[in-house]
Order: C-alpha cells, then sequence, then structure tokens
C-alpha cells in the first residue's frame, strides 16, 4: 500500500492517539482486557461498561492498516493485539438479544448497538479475517446485532438510524447475506423521505449542526459502501445547509440547534468533496479551523468523544484534498439573509454582522460582529427558587419575523439540572435487572428518560417575550419577562444548555468573551431588558 502523504487531520489523529490508547485496559490478565472505558475498567465509577467507547477500535485498525508520516502504529503488532482484544471483549458484553448498552443495563441502546456495529463490521473488513484471533465470535456478535438492528428503528434521532443503515450494509457486504442489504436499503428509503425540504433531519425536533454533520457522514459512506446513490439530492441540501452556520471566527453551531452542538464531523465532507461544492467548502472551513486551533477538534474532545468519533479525523485525512486557500475571504465576504421557516432559524451576514437565531427555540442567538461576540441562549431567571430559561426547542412559542424584526414569547420552562443521585442511580440499576430484559419496559424507560432530561421540560407559568431588531451595524434587543411573584435577577448574554446532550458543552476561547452591558428596569410585575449590541 503506497504510502499516504500527511495532513493536518492526520496529525491531529496521531497526536491525540496515546490520549486514547490510555483509555483502552492494555492487561491481558484482566476481565476487562480490551474495555475502552476507563472510568468502568480503571477508576470503578461507571456501574455499566458503555458500549460505545468500543468503537475506538476502529481508529487503531485505521492506523494499523495505513501508512503515512509519523504513524508509528502502522503495522504494529502490539496495536494488532489489542484491536483484538478489543473485538472479543465487544462480543463479551453483548446481550443475548443482540444489543449494546450506553447508559445503564439492559437499555437495549439502539445507538449503541448500530454505532458500535458499523464501526467493527469496518474494523473486521480491513484488517482482514486472517488477522482476527477470535473471527468466529466476532462474526457471531456482528450478525446477532444485525439482526437486532432489522427489528429496531429509531424516530427522534435520525443520526442514529443512519448509522444503524451503515451497520446493517457494512454487515451484509463482510458476511455476505443479503436481509442486512435490504434492510439498509429500506432505512435509506425512509431517511430520504424523512427530509425537510430545508435540507435537515430531526434531532429532538429539529435541525442540529453537530449531528447533522454526522448524518451526512453516515450517508456519505453508506454510498460509498453500497453505490445506492439515491440519497445523494438530500445531501446536497444538507451540505447546502450547513453552510448558512459557518460563523466568520471559524466555529459553527451552538444554542440555535435543537441539542447545542458545536461540531463538525469531518469525514463525511472530505469524502463528498470532489463532487459537491458546498461539501468541498464545509471541509476547507473544517481544516482551517483546525489549523487555527478553534472550534472542537480531538485535542478538545473528552475521554469519552475521544473514542467515539476520532476515526472520523482519521477518515477525513485519509480523503484529504487540498483546502481553498480563499476560504478565510469567502466567509467574511459573503452576503445573505435567510429565514428557514420550518426551522425557524434566520442567519444574516451584511457589511456589519453575522447574526443567527432560532425562533423556534426561544431565540437564542450568535451575533459575531468586526469587535465583538455575542453568544445569548436565551433568558435564563430565578422564581420563587425555581430555575427558568427559555432555551427549548418547538415547546409551542409564537413566532413572528419580517425584514428588521423577530419576536418569540410563550412560558419559560424549567432548567434541567439535577445530577443522578446515589439512591436514584442503584434503584434504576435494581430495576433494571428486575424488569429491564423486557423489551417493551427498554423501550418505555427511554421514552421516560428521554422527555424528562430532554424534549419536555415542564412549563411554567411564568410568560416572556424577546424582540430582536436588526440594523444595518448594530442589533438591539428587548426581554420581557412578566412574573408577579418574586423574580432574582435575569441572566441573559450568557453560554447555557440545560438538556442533557452529551456531545455539547465543550469550552471554546469564544466562551472567555467579556459579559456585556445591559439595562434591566422593572415595570410593577415586569421585568425589562434591553440591549444594544455592535
Amino acid at each position: 500500500m503506497q504510502k499516504i502523504e500527511t495532513n493536518p487531520y492526520l496529525e491531529s489523529v496521531l497526536e491525540a492517539t496515546p490520549r486514547l490508547l490510555t483509555q483502552l485496559n492494555r492487561n491481558p490478565l484482566a476481565h476487562t482486557y480490551g474495555s475502552f472505558d476507563r472510568a468502568y475498567w480503571h477508576f470503578r465509577t461507571n456501574m455499566t461498561q458503555s458500549a460505545r467507547y468500543q468503537e475506538a477500535t476502529l481508529t487503531l485498525a485505521l492506523l494499523y492498516v495505513h501508512d503515512f508520516e509519523g504513524n508509528i502504529y502502522h503495522h504494529n503488532n502490539q496495536i494488532l493485539e489489542w484491536i483484538n482484544a478489543s473485538l472479543t471483549y465487544t462480543a463479551s458484553i453483548q446481550r443475548a438479544d443482540g444489543s449494546f448498552d450506553e447508559w445503564y443495563p439492559y437499555e437495549g441502546s439502539y445507538v449503541a448497538t448500530a454505532f458500535v456495529s458499523a464501526a467493527l463490521a469496518e474494523t473486521v473488513r480491513i484488517i482482514s479475517k486472517e488477522k482476527i484471533s477470535n473471527y468466529a465470535s466476532i462474526e457471531t456478535m456482528l450478525k446477532k446485532s444485525g439482526a437486532w438492528l432489522l427489528h429496531h428503528t429509531e424516530n427522534s434521532a435520525w443520526n442514529q438510524l443512519a448509522g444503524g443503515m451503515l451497520a446493517l450494509e457494512r454487515i451484509g457486504q463482510l458476511f455476505g447475506e443479503q436481509k442486512f442489504k435490504t434492510g439498509a436499503y429500506t432505512q435509506a428509503t425512509r431517511i430520504k423521505n424523512y427530509q425537510s425540504k430545508e435540507g435537515w433531519w430531526p434531532e429532538y425536533g429539529g435541525p442540529d449542526i453537530g449531528y447533522l454533520s454526522l448524518m451526512i457522514d453516515y450517508l456519505a459512506k453508506y454510498i460509498e459502501s453500497s453505490t445506492d446513490t439515491r440519497l445523494l439530492p438530500e445531501l446536497t441540501r444538507s451540505t447546502t445547509f450547513i453552510t448558512y452556520f459557518l460563523h466568520p471566527n471559524f466555529t459553527t453551531g451552538g444554542e440555535y440547534g435543537s441539542r447545542n452542538t458545536e461540531y463538525l464531523i469531518p469525514s463525511g465532507f472530505s469524502i463528498l468533496a470532489p463532487n459537491d461544492q458546498n461539501a468541498s467548502l464545509v471541509a476547507s472551513f473544517i481544516e482551517t479551523s483546525l489549523l487555527q486551533n478553534i472550534g472542537i477538534h480531538p485535542k478538545t474532545l473528552d475521554d469519552r468523544y475521544l473514542c467515539y468519533i476520532l476515526y472520523n479525523w482519521l477518515e477525513a485525512g485519509l480523503h484529504h484534498q487540498a483546502p481553498n486557500q480563499t476560504i478565510a475571504e469567502y466567509i467574511q465576504n459573503r452576503r445573505f439573509d435567510i429565514f428557514f421557516p420550518e426551522s425557524g432559524i434566520r442567519a444574516l451576514q451584511n457589511n456589519a454582522y453575522y447574526f443567527v437565531t432560532n425562533l423556534k427555540k426561544g431565540g437564542p442567538f450568535r451575533l459575531y460582529t468586526k469587535h465583538n461576540i455575542y453568544i445569548d441562549s436565551g433568558i435564563e431567571c430565578t422564581v420563587n427558587e425555581l430555575r427558568l430559561t427559555s432555551n427549548t426547542i418547538n415547546i409551542g412559542y409564537a413566532t413572528k419575523q419580517d425584514t428588521t424584526t423577530l419576536e418569540v414569547s410563550g412560558y419559560l420552562k424549567h432548567a434541567q439540572m439535577r445530577p443522578l443521585g446515589t439512591l436514584s442511580g442503584i434503584s434504576l440499576i435494581i430495576f433494571q435487572y428486575t424488569f429491564g430484559r423486557l423489551p417493551w419496559m427498554q423501550k418505555l424507560i427511554k421514552k421516560i428518560f428521554r422527555s424528562l432530561l430532554i424534549t419536555s421540560p415542564k412549563k411554567s407559568t411564568v410568560p416572556f417575550r424577546r424582540t430582536i431588531t436588526l440594523h444595518e451595524d448594530f442589533i438591539t434587543t428587548q426581554d420581557v419577562i412578566e412574573a408577579s411573584i418574586p423574580l432574582k435577577k435575569p441572566i441573559v448574554g450568557k453560554k447555557t444548555s440545560y438538556a442533557l446532550i452529551p456531545s455539547a458543552q465543550y469550552f471554546t476561547p469564544q466562551d472567555i468573551t467579556p459579559t456585556h452591558e445591559h439595562a434591566i428596569t422593572h415595570e410593577h410585575s415586569r421585568t425589562i431588558i434591553k440591549r444594544h449590541l455592535a
């Protein structure tokens, strides 16, 4: 195999690989030999082995197979041994029905089963059968997970369904079983038919930039593996949609997305770049962001997501094309003003600023001017010791907007803040070992958790109204909170999130921009907050 020329993606992976290998239990006599869940096997703070950590196996496999400058892991026998250890250990934690757990025992996690199976099927393919020491059990594992995926689905987070589609396609290709490929084709049809005309798939009720990039990644790999090109028009719409959310400082995403993520998974754009102008544009944007050490990249990922997604940067490096050298100039000089009515998002860039907001999420916004950055998650306050926020998706807000004025009103929602206590955690474990084996109970528990932690925060009795006025060189905002009961000093202009989204709330340098002044007045039972942002 020809040696690959190095590039920033590959260099970033090599820099992060020692940290990845630190997550791996490398002790051959340990019962958990091959586990990447360090909190489980080493710290013993996790009561459940999260199968998703085992996706890191694909990163090792790609490093083992591909030769490029600085890659000391290429054809290294110790790396191959650890790959086999991880495969064997993953097979040992699979449930009898073929599923895997991510957060708690007998979870029946669709995302863990889909994503782990997709990663490990690709691992087996590129390593080759002859080098897999326990091939028969790995084949059994993947066929069992494939069978489970054929009879389960996902309706809230469509990136997970795309991962399941890719897993089925890869398992079908690997073992020559048509039923899995047929299942993948059926899911591809469903995905094709469910895309918003604006270019996104639902992530708990709306579009999310980070998860849409993951969706693009899985769909691009599915087309590459299957030669089923029916999804290419949908991918073109998606890459076009994402271009409106490339911030001038080379960050992306945030509070205006349904799940608050601020990363872009690079590999899908790199795969599509030769035939998709907007994918090529985004790929150049991501590489520039990486070179400038801005945004979310392997260096800034926590240990969990380093295991989950490091291989995406490696795959981007393997598909690398020279970036557009005028990308910075393009990002600064583009001009647009667009409203996406289905998602409620307005994005605008003029000579003075870039602005983006989501009215259906209570009006959080990002504003990038020539001198300042404003990150605003919406209204937050405490009323009678209850913590309330406007930053929730699609919860009956009234919205309206025209050329210069945007308005959203509704009721503040209860902020989800309480951690899982010791007693609650123990109770959950006991309940799951007693009743969680039942498939219908797995679905019910997951539905309850999603409602409590992500999709359905409780509505308060406190009304609010946010008005944003767009001027040529600046914007003004007015927030009104109508509370007849004691209201502690409200908070605006902060970056916060209360939904349980594991891949959100990463730190970026823009998070330490100064807090900006605002005027607060009180009129009877109303609190009014006014700001001038330039």
